[in-house]
């Protein structure tokens, strides 16, 4: 059994009424547990410091917002898989700090036409963590490694369009991102972990009926149609033999139709 108070703070200023400065604080708390054959392990906390400006202009056609943040993790858990017998199990590390910067926005440059982006960078790194890897003897630093699947740089763009008619609204949109590499594992081993960056395009063609009771869709996921590995990690192996390497891909290319009727 585990116990925590957890607490927020916030301010807002409003520079004006389209312009919004914001800062909060912000505890958090996730409790520890008790796992078959492997030590239990600790509750997570962190401290979360949040600063940013929020705004509407030109007549509220362009909205903007930028956020910087800090988290401060104390016994952060983490996911590791025993490679020996391949169990998986939650472990804790010491300490670790996350900080980053976000970039949003929305431009309305027609009645019809829409633009949104994102741009987001991220530095996530254990500050403690001595644990072993199961595949080289003995305890290892990770100090100064990476957070499993946080990828440093994050850019989306999206396109959307509409028509209106008297049957209904027609809106066509489309969203493409890239995101960098990433390690599945805290080790950041480069034969082992390391996940190539990837850009991915999905598309949409749906119509609404101007009862809003019934809407249609037609999509594509991934457009690119690329092979993209979403997870790795290792796996149990036989005593002297090498710890063989299991993946997961994103799904290929996927399209269809979909129908859908509002009661």
């Amino acid at each position: 059994q585990w116990e925590e108070v957890t607490a927020k703070i916030g301010l807002n200023y409003h520079i004006d009424d389209g312009v919004m400065l914001y800062t909060s604080y912000t505890t958090g708390y996730k409790a520890g547990g008790f796992q078959l054959l492997q030590p239990s392990y600790a509750p997570e906390t962190v401290k979360a410091y949040e600063a940013g400006l929020k705004g509407l202009w030109n007549e509220h056609k362009v909205q903007a917002s930028l956020s910087t943040f800090y988290y401060d993790y104390t016994d952060k858990q983490e996911f590791q898989r025993d490679p020996g017998i391949g169990i998986a199990f939650i472990t804790n590390a010491g300490t670790a700090s996350v900080w980053g910067l976000e970039l949003e926005g929305t431009a309305r440059v027609s009645s019809a036409f829409m633009i949104d982006m994102s741009i987001a960078y991220l530095k996530a790194e254990y500050d403690e963590f001595d644990t072993e890897d199961g595949i080289s003897p003995g305890v290892v630093d990770l100090s100064g490694n990476s957070l499993p699947y946080s990828p440093e740089w994050k850019v989306h763009l999206g396109l959307q369009y509409e028509w209106n008619f008297d049957q209904g609204r027609l809106n066509a949109r489309i969203d493409s991102v890239w995101v960098d590499e990433r390690f599945s594992a805290p080790f950041n081993r480069p034969d082992r972990d390391l996940m190539d960056s990837y850009h991915r395009t999905n598309a949409q063609l749906e119509w609404e009926s101007l009862s809003e009771l019934w809407q249609a869709s037609l999509y594509v996921k991934n457009l690119e149609d690329d092979d993209v590995v979403a997870n790795l990690f290792d796996t149990g192996a036989l005593l002297g033999l090498p710890v063989p390497i299991f993946g997961q891909y994103f799904a290929p290319r996927t399209f269809g139709v979909k129908l859908t009727r509002n009661f």
